[in-house]
Parts: C-alpha cells; sequence; structure tokens
C-alpha cells in the first residue's frame, strides 16, 4: 500500500503538470471560493463556469449579493436547479452581513455553521482561501480512495461517511492544504472515472488495489438506485383584454420553491383533468361562465434528479378567476416577466410570449 506521503507527492506533482484552466482554481478570495462551491455541487465545471463568471459579474462583492434581492439571485441561477441552494446563498449572504460584519468567517467551524455549507465546502473555503488543513471529500475524492486503498465502507451511512473524512485527513498533506486538496479533486475528476477511469495512464496503477485486483467495478460500494417519482404538470398561459398574465410564487416544500410559474394543475396521470370545461374551470377556479378557448402550445418531458415530469402546456383564452382564486396570482405585463425568477420547465410558455 502507499504511503500517506507518497501519495500527496505523486498527487501534487500530477496536478502542477495537468492544470485546470477555471476561474476558481488557484482563488483566494473565500466570497468566490463559496460560490464556485455551490455552483459545482450537481453541476459539471464546464456548465458551471458560465454561471460562475455571470454571477460574480452580476455581484463581485458579499455586499452587493447581500443588497440584491432573492429574485435577482434565483434569475441568474435558472437552468441549474436545486434552487435551494441559491436560497440557501442570499440568506447566508445576509447573515455574514449581520453576524461577521460583512467579512466572510475564517474558522472552519464558523464557516461550517453557515446555512447550506457542509462538511467539504467549509474545508475547501478553509484550504483554498486560508491555507488551513482541512480535507475534502467529495464524490471524486471518495471514489479515488476507495479504489486505491480498497476501502469497502459504503458512504451511505454515518460510520462510513467518518470513515472516509477521517480517511482523507490522515492523508492530506498538513503544509500545503490547498494544493493537495486542488489536486485530488482534479485527479479524481479527470482520470479516476466513474464509468471508464484511465489507469493506463494513472500514477497510481500499482498501487491501486482495485486496478491490481481487477475489480474495479467493486468499488466505491454501490448505493441503492434512487428511484425516481413521475409527476404530471399542466401548465395554462391565460391571457385576457387586460393583457396581463397571471403568475404565481411556490411557496410550497417541494420543487421551485420560492420561483414563479403560469397557473398550473397537477394530476395523477397526463390527460386526467381534460374531461369538460366546467371541471377545468373548477380546478383553475375560473368563474362560472365556461365558453372559454383552449389550445395546445406544447408538451415536453423534464427531468430532475428525483423527478419526471410529463408537461402540457395550453393557452387559455376568455376567462377570468374567481376572485378568492385571483388574489393568488400578480398580473404581470408580458415585457415585465424578465424581472421575474421561472423554472426552466416554463421556458416553452415563456418563448411562446416572446414570439
Amino acid at each position: 500500500m502507499i504511503s500517506s506521503r507518497s501519495f500527496a507527492k505523486k498527487l501534487i506533482q500530477w496536478s502542477a503538470e495537468n492544470p485546470r484552466n477555471y476561474p476558481w482554481i488557484g482563488e483566494r478570495d473565500p466570497y468566490k471560493i463559496w460560490i464556485s462551491e455551490i455552483l459545482l455541487q450537481q453541476t459539471r465545471s464546464d456548465q458551471a463556469k458560465n454561471y460562475y463568471e455571470q454571477f460574480i459579474s452580476t455581484f463581485p462583492t458579499l455586499n452587493m449579493l447581500t443588497n440584491s434581492t432573492e429574485d435577482e439571485v434565483l434569475n441568474l441561477w435558472k437552468g441549474l436547479g436545486y434552487y435551494s441552494r441559491a436560497r440557501n446563498l442570499y440568506q447566508t449572504a445576509r447573515i455574514i452581513q449581520e453576524h461577521y460584519h460583512s467579512k466572510f468567517p475564517n474558522q472552519y467551524q464558523d464557516i461550517l455553521s453557515l446555512k447550506g455549507i457542509g462538511s467539504y465546502t467549509a474545508a475547501a473555503i478553509s484550504s483554498f482561501a486560508y491555507n488551513q488543513a482541512y480535507s475534502v471529500v467529495d464524490g471524486n475524492v471518495i471514489r479515488l480512495l476507495s479504489r486505491v486503498f480498497g476501502i469497502t465502507k459504503s458512504i451511505q451511512d454515518a460510520a462510513g461517511k467518518k470513515y472516509f473524512q477521517n480517511f482523507a485527513q490522515n492523508l492530506l498533506d498538513k503544509k500545503n492544504p490547498a494544493l493537495y486538496n486542488q489536486a485530488i479533486m482534479n485527479f479524481g475528476a479527470l482520470v479516476c472515472l466513474p464509468q471508464k477511469p484511465q489507469c493506463n495512464t494513472c500514477i497510481f496503477k500499482k498501487n491501486c488495489i482495485a486496478h491490481t485486483t481487477n475489480e474495479i467495478s467493486k468499488y466505491p460500494s454501490k448505493s441503492a438506485k434512487l428511484k425516481i417519482k413521475k409527476r404530471y404538470f399542466h401548465y395554462f398561459l391565460v391571457k385576457n383584454k387586460h393583457g396581463k398574465i397571471p403568475i404565481r410564487k411556490r411557496t410550497e416544500s417541494d420543487i421551485w420553491k420560492h420561483l414563479y410559474e403560469f397557473p398550473m394543475i397537477e394530476t395523477e396521470k397526463k390527460h386526467e383533468y381534460i374531461k369538460s370545461n366546467t371541471e377545468l374551470a373548477s380546478q383553475l377556479g375560473l368563474q362560472d361562465n365556461t365558453d372559454f378557448k383552449i389550445s395546445k402550445l406544447g408538451e415536453k418531458r423534464h427531468k430532475l434528479s428525483h423527478q419526471e415530469l410529463m408537461i402540457n402546456y395550453y393557452l387559455l383564452e376568455n376567462v377570468a378567476f374567481k376572485p378568492k382564486i385571483k388574489a393568488l396570482f400578480s398580473f404581470v405585463k408580458p415585457e415585465n416577466l424578465v424581472n421575474f425568477a421561472f423554472p426552466k420547465a416554463t421556458d416553452l410558455i415563456l418563448d411562446y410570449i416572446n414570439t
């Protein structure tokens, strides 16, 4: 088995010979590191790059983020999914302003206490911004360590997580934590790939237990397959004489919380609601006049990490909401919709409005 000293030395040397060109690499500003790490959660580096550059261009400092609105932040986040990350960013910026006088904390435990920041992100900020000796442990790191050292423990339970965290901390180059952490993350992302690891060019192939025993597929320990939930959404673009379009803010503890959407019905089956104009009017909360015009705009499948949405889109004309239902919506001029944050799943309607 390779020693921790040799492991770290090989990694750092490999990283120096194989640099990656992303704007956050080598960054020392804790605010910018924080933004990049939150973006990189569940997002590929190539995709995150454009979002990062746009975000930092719009909010170059913590104070500018604090002085923005949640809607502005959510609008910048559109298309990334996991909108709770964006909400946490905004809320945490305000916490830092209030409790740390707008200065990003420089102690690991203080960073870890912030909303939306876990041990991995806290370690990344601590090591990259302050060169403190905390090891980062993400999926790339776990995959590399499990293969090279033959670790069969599952990351799905608390004991497994603690084991990998301690193991990674013991391997960490305490004198060069920033260089080491960047190196191990890059190596896992570029060489020790999930499906097709580059074993022939791997600097650890002679030491890697998974490779030498020809059991690469065994590592890391497989987790239970995520069950995908299917849901059926029906969105309605409502157009009336006044020219304003009804939208509402999603406030439920569900997907897209705090984002805006058009009137919507969710059903158990794809076409369950289309039975009669009277029933549709009842479900949408329309006034008794059922002599309205409905036409289909399109349909599409929208995939999330844990859900699959089958969405139908409709244009609804010559209708009015009941007063109680009308109060739930904001009525916005088409040209002002750009000021509201919508999930990507509503793009078909937004594109229709803009044509």
